[in-house]
C-alpha cells in the first residue's frame, strides 16, 4: 500500500508537470533506486504508457556503458536526437544505472555529470560530431544544438542501497528484504552516499521529486 501511494504521488506529479502549459523544455528528472529485479525498468515503461500512452517510447540508454565523453555522445545524446527527429512532441529516457556512469574515473565521471547538467539546464543537446542532415537536398553537418520538446521526460535508476548494505551478496533474498527496510528506517548512511554520487549541483536537479522517490528501494 505505501508503494502504491509513492507511486501514485509521483505519477500525479509527473501528470501535471508534463501537462503545465507554462513548462520550459527542461526535462524533468526523476531517480529510482532499489535493488536488481524490482521492476524499476518496469515502472519506467509504465511511466510512458501513463504520460504518453506509448512504453516503445521510452529510451533505453545504459549509463554503465557511459567511461568516456565519445561515449556521452555514442549512446546518451545521439539516441536522444534520433528519438526527437521521430518525434518532436516529446521524448522519455530510462537513465539505467546512472551512479556507474564513468565511477571508475572521478575526473570522466564528473565531466559525464556536467555534460548531463548541462543538458537538464539549457534544454538541449549537444551537436556531435560525425551528425549529418539533408537541407535542400545537401547533407550538412549539423553545427547547432537540438532543443528538447517541451515534455521530456528523464527517469534514472540506480542500486546504491546494495553499496551501503554488508555482504549483500551473501544475504537470502528474506535477508536482503530486511536489510533493505533497516536502511529505509536509518537512512543516514544512504543520504550520505547519495549525495557523495551525484554531488551537490545534480542533486539539485533531482528535486524533490527525485529524492521522494528513493522510497521506491523498499520494492521487493
Amino acid at each position: 500500500a505505501e508503494l502504491r501511494l509513492v507511486y501514485s504521488n509521483v505519477v500525479a506529479q509527473l501528470v501535471r508537470a508534463v501537462n503545465d502549459p507554462n513548462a520550459s523544455n527542461r526535462p524533468i528528472v526523476l531517480y529510482l533506486d532499489g535493488t536488481s529485479g524490482v521492476g524499476k525498468t518496469e515502472i519506467a515503461k509504465v511511466i510512458a504508457s501513463v504520460l504518453f500512452e506509448n512504453q516503445d517510447a521510452l529510451v533505453n540508454i545504459q549509463m554503465n556503458r557511459i567511461n568516456t565523453t565519445q561515449a556521452f555522445n555514442d549512446l546518451f545524446v545521439r539516441p536522444l536526437i534520433q528519438s526527437i527527429r521521430t518525434n518532436s512532441q516529446y521524448v522519455i529516457a530510462l537513465l539505467d544505472e546512472l551512479p556507474r556512469a564513468g565511477v571508475d574515473d572521478p575526473l570522466v565521471q564528473a565531466s559525464i555529470q556536467n555534460n548531463l547538467l548541462s543538458i537538464i539546464d539549457e534544454g538541449t543537446l549537444p551537436p556531435i560530431e560525425g551528425e549529418y542532415r539533408v537541407v535542400n537536398g545537401r547533407t550538412v553537418a549539423v553545427v547547432e544544438p537540438t532543443s528538447l520538446p517541451r515534455a521530456s521526460v528523464f527517469i534514472a535508476t540506480g542500486n546504491m542501497i546494495i553499496d551501503v548494505i554488508k555482504n549483500s551478496s551473501n544475504m537470502t533474498h528474506q535477508e536482503l528484504s530486511r536489510s533493505v527496510a533497516e536502511v529505509k528506517r536509518n537512512s543516514t548512511e544512504y543520504d550520505h552516499h547519495y549525495e557523495e554520487i551525484f554531488g551537490a549541483p545534480l542533486l539539485g536537479r533531482l528535486g524533490e521529486i527525485g529524492k521522494h522517490t528513493s522510497e521506491l528501494q523498499s520494492l521487493d
